[in-house]
């Protein structure tokens, strides 16, 4: 909070108190010096006509000079007045500023510093008031739209567990039926038609995988997302992904060919992960690569905690800029 100084009436009063202290003090001296004086020279009777004029005088002297400081404390009362009272209310109203009220103005007219000084402060109040205004405003759009940002979000988990729910029940169904086939549960198959029914059973898994990493979507946009190491074949897991986009491949006469390092044939590592990554490397390759070409896969170690996974094709490539 901003605090004036002593005001200019107080000051003013005590400068008046000072001077007419001076000047009694300085009569009182006068007339004792005058009446030892007057002792020392004549009797009381002379001295008493022999003074009369000048005493006469110091009592209109008195006189005069209490009018005058009478007069004086008049006027610097009304300068006090005329001074404070203005501060006083711009006191006041930065008081009130303080405590959160914008609506405190002065409205002085007046042409001297303090009008001048009244004004500069009305139109700061008027700016801060304006400036608040658009502020609160900003505020209530901000949570009108972080509102519909949350209802949006809401529905979008809901869709996506809706979506999950029907796709999962059919897919189950079919992963189920073609395991029993698979294992001739429901009567003998054909070596040609049990691999068959295997890449639908490999499909079918990765596809239920793709749809459970769906609904890890809002895992990921809250930066939750869960990782679940396991030992893993790495052979064995690009050969399942292989398998998964055989046809593919078998379309366009493409073949696939597979090195991995024995350094890093066995690795701690999310499978899930790994397989979504390698399925979007590989079926990028297929549909990017001539009829009879060739696509390579390899994995080699990095250094001691990465390795390296190198998906290659004879595609036509990204052309240099």
């Amino acid at each position: 909070m901003y605090r004036f100084g002593l005001a200019p009436k107080f000051t003013a009063i005590v400068l008046a108190a000072v001077l007419s202290t001076g000047i009694l003090v300085s009569a009182a001296m006068f007339f004792e010096g005058q009446n030892r004086l007057r002792d020392q020279i004549i009797d009381n009777n002379e001295a008493s006509e022999a003074f009369a004029p000048v005493t006469e005088a110091a009592w209109d002297s008195v006189m005069l000079m209490a009018v005058v400081l009478l007069v004086a404390a008049l006027g610097a009362g009304l300068l006090a007045r005329h001074v404070t009272r203005p501060l006083a209310d711009l006191q006041e109203a930065a008081n009130s500023f303080s405590t959160g009220d914008l609506t405190r103005r002065l409205n002085f007219t007046r042409k001297d510093e303090l009008g001048e000084l009244g004004r500069t402060f009305d139109q700061m109040a008027a700016t801060l008031a304006q400036r608040s205004l658009e502020l609160e405003k900003a505020n209530r759009e901000l949570q009108e739209q972080n509102r519909v940002v949350q209802q949006a979000n809401r529905l979008k988990s809901e869709f996506l567990a809706n979506m999950s729910h029907e796709l999962r029940t059919p897919l189950n169904a079919i992963i189920g039926f073609t395991q029993l086939m698979h294992d001739g549960k429901v009567g003998a198959v054909s070596p040609a038609h049990e691999e068959y029914l295997g890449d639908i059973l490999d499909s079918a898994r990765h596809l239920l995988q793709l749809i459970n990493d769906v609904l890890d979507l809002a895992k990921v946009e809250s930066g939750k997302v869960e990782f679940n190491p396991e030992p893993v074949s790495l052979t064995k897991l690009i050969t399942e992904v292989r398998q998964i986009l055989q046809s593919l491949s078998a379309t366009k006469r493409l073949k696939i060919d597979l090195e991995v390092s024995p350094a890093v044939e066995q690795l701690m590592i999310d499978p899930a992960k790994l397989k979504q990554v390698l399925y979007n490397y590989l079926s990028n390759a297929i549909k990017f690569t001539r009829e009879e070409g060739r696509i390579a896969v390899r994995a080699r170690p990095e250094d001691a905690n990465y390795f390296r996974l190198e998906v290659e094709d004879t595609g036509m490539g990204i052309p240099r800029t």
